[in-house]
């Protein structure tokens, strides 16, 4: 069966166009930043997946709205289970809020500078003409935002700054997540270019495939550096370690991804393959033993 034929039956694109799928990768990149920090819970692994959930459902749902008979079929998809998605947002919300109600991560004064930014950005409004507006439409701030927002929110939003030291740490990791993030939304414009409106003017439509494709691997390329300096230059690295060199290897696997990605490619490409690789790297990290 190819990956078309298995979007195409109800419980995968169930688990694909309810964001289900995007937020387990979310989960597992919680999971994957606390094997370094020790400083995320089940609270908010559980509160990170839950919110992507809310926050894309939400977005997908305001689209349904829009005054357009060329929605694209999770568009589409969304509009025929519109009730079951909004209460799934709704529930989601509650759940995300629930689990970090004891945790000083909600409403402190961070949040409440952060979480307004992000919902600019994820959450479009509508405009007198039925078309939602937000700042996915500035020119060029597509890529950049979506690696920002969720940086922020799978690492920062994501751990107790307890220590300073641990805060440093983190910032770090924020900017490194940022790369990898932007690489994965970077290739999903890549096979967006034909869907995407040309006043979206995103890096592939004015930069052109091959230097999208090359921004992807650069912006790979810090994380990829990251795991060969906790093998041998980090105090007490020992060489080749698995916990390192499998996720590295799972780094390169979605650089590989990147520079295929064009738009020539099916929309599977981004919904199961990039949306997936989310999941590769903790994935394997976990085979190799991080716990």
């Amino acid at each position: 069966m190819t990956l078309h034929g298995l979007l195409e039956r109800p419980l995968v694109r169930t688990l694909v166009y309810s964001h289900v799928w995007l937020a387990l990768g979310a989960m597992a990149q919680v999971w994957w930043i606390g094997t370094f920090t020790d400083l995320v819970g089940p609270e908010q692994i559980i509160a990170i997946g839950s919110g992507v959930i809310a926050v894309y459902g939400a977005m997908r749902i305001v689209r349904t709205f829009e005054q357009d008979e060329q929605h694209p079929p999770w568009i589409r998809w969304v509009e025929q289970n519109r009730w079951g998605m909004i209460v799934l947002v709704s529930l989601t919300v509650a759940l995300s809020v629930w689990a970090l109600a004891g945790s000083r991560r909600v409403f402190d004064p961070w949040d409440l500078i952060v979480v307004p930014i992000v919902l600019l950005y994820l959450v479009p409004w509508r405009d007198g003409a039925g078309r939602s507006r937000g700042w996915r439409r500035v020119p060029l701030l597509k890529s950049p935002m979506i690696a920002a927002v969720w940086a922020i929110a799978t690492t920062g939003l994501a751990n107790e700054l307890i220590q300073d030291g641990e805060g440093s740490f983190i910032l770090s990791f924020t900017l490194i997540q940022s790369g990898f993030f932007f690489a994965v939304a970077l290739a999903s414009d890549l096979v967006d270019m034909r869907h995407d409106e040309k006043e979206l003017r995103t890096l592939p439509q004015l930069l052109g495939v091959r230097a999208a494709r090359i921004l992807a691997v650069i912006g790979l390329l810090p994380a990829m550096v990251w795991m060969i300096v906790m093998m041998f230059l980090y105090p007490g690295a020992t060489g080749p370690d698995p916990r390192y060199v499998l996720p590295l290897l799972g780094y390169i696997v979605i650089a590989l991804a990147a520079v295929r990605a064009g738009p020539d490619r099916p929309r599977w490409y981004v919904t199961i393959i990039l949306d997936g690789s989310l999941l590769l790297v903790p994935l394997l990290a976990f085979m190799a033993g991080a716990r």
